[in-house]
């Protein structure tokens, strides 16, 4: 409504300044015939101010990344291949010999390095599902990654207008996004959202919501925050049973979180979000069945899956770039992920300002990466 009246107005200050510069030498009505050059120039250029205005106003604000902060478990829960694979030998009612061929092919070939970490309750024998457990998992991960990252960048949690909270197949009561807003003390206005069942690609779709979430807030003067939480807890999830195709989560997923600082201000951005682009195939059978959460022949429920990789996954990969110094400032980030459904989701990045420091993730032991896969592990069927 605002634009339109100053839209108007410019137009009817126009037309009275030509009225008074023509008082002399015209008769009402005015027309363009009958206006000097420097009218013309006059009414012109008020009319590009009044377009510019209203495209200056509408035009999409642009989204910022200030920083993000990757969870890193330490030495607590750090679980070794060679650890996994002794763990699966002492579960014979899970892993019979083939499962044990079958978990050891596909950590050769997976390019999981000796870092990573699983939960506490997957440790036991047989592991442990419960509820207080998953719980337990999940505000270790967010709350960590949290924390990390208020640490990184100094903002005040008053001061985030939006969370946006994104976990696949755990979902307790009250939910993550509630379990954070009682953690931080967000302000009793907050937008909060927390998105399931949208498999690996979800950590873009967050992204997406945010940035739409933003561009509607009001102006602000230092702008405004979306804080981006994105895991897979692993606890609830852990498959107790013998198909393997089911057994490829408990193989390939470990203990992973992260937490993104957006901005519709550029001030201490580090990434400037280019475009982001959405493809659903949900509507082809083979593609929606690609990831199917059912229970198997013997009513055990798990994860059908063909493929893998973890919402928070694109935001250790770009961790990993900073971490090898690969990042320039103007360079150009592409981030891709896939999910169930089946879901496609690319985001690009433009670089500001690459990270002062390793992020915590990969400070210890970025030196041992990219893993070497074993000739044996290449050469197998």
């Amino acid at each position: 409504m605002n634009i339109h009246v100053s839209i108007v107005t410019m137009v009817l200050s126009a037309t009275v300044i030509i009225i008074v510069t023509n008082t002399e030498h015209a008769t009402l009505p005015i027309t363009l015939g009958s206006l000097q050059p420097i009218q013309l120039l006059l009414v012109a250029c008020l009319l590009l101010a009044g377009l510019a205005g209203v495209y200056m106003k509408n035009r999409p604000r642009s989204i910022y990344l200030i920083d993000y902060a990757c969870y890193y478990a330490g030495p607590t829960c750090r679980f070794p291949i060679s650890s996994f694979i002794e763990h699966c030998k002492l579960m014979p009612s899970f892993y019979d010999d083939h499962g044990i061929q079958f978990v050891e092919r596909t950590l050769h070939r997976s390019g999981i390095g000796e870092e990573t970490s699983l939960p506490l309750a997957v440790r036991y024998i047989p592991p442990s599902s419960s509820l207080d457990d998953a719980r337990a998992e999940a505000e270790l991960v967010i709350f960590s990654a949290i924390d990390d990252l208020l640490a990184k960048t100094g903002i005040a949690p008053s001061t985030i207008d939006i969370l946006v909270v994104n976990c696949s197949v755990f979902l307790p009561v009250p939910s993550l996004g509630d379990m954070i807003l009682n953690r931080y003390k967000f302000r009793d206005d907050i937008h909060n959202v927390t998105l399931s069942g949208m498999g690996c690609s979800a950590g873009l779709i967050s992204v997406g919501l945010a940035r739409d979430l933003l561009r509607v807030r009001p102006a602000a003067q230092h702008g405004a925050h979306a804080l981006v939480v994105s895991t897979e807890t692993i606890t609830p999830n852990f498959y107790k049973g013998k198909n393997t195709s089911m057994q490829v989560t408990n193989i390939l997923f470990r203990m992973g979180g992260t937490a993104v600082l957006l901005s519709t201000s550029k001030s201490m951005a580090r990434f400037r979000l280019a475009h982001l682009v959405r493809t659903n195939t949900c509507a082809d059978d083979s593609s929606y069945n690609c990831i199917l959460h059912e229970e198997d022949v013997d009513g055990t429920l798990g994860i059908n899956i063909s493929r893998n990789m973890s919402s928070s996954t694109i935001w250790y990969e770009l961790a990993y770039i900073e971490a090898k110094s690969r990042m320039r400032k103007g360079d150009r980030v592409w981030m891709l992920g896939f999910g169930s459904g089946f879901k496609s989701n690319s985001a690009v990045w433009d670089c500001i300002r690459p990270a002062e420091e390793v992020d915590k993730a990969w400070a210890g032991c970025i030196h041992r990466y990219p893993v070497a896969t074993p000739t044996e592990a290449l050469n197998s069927v």
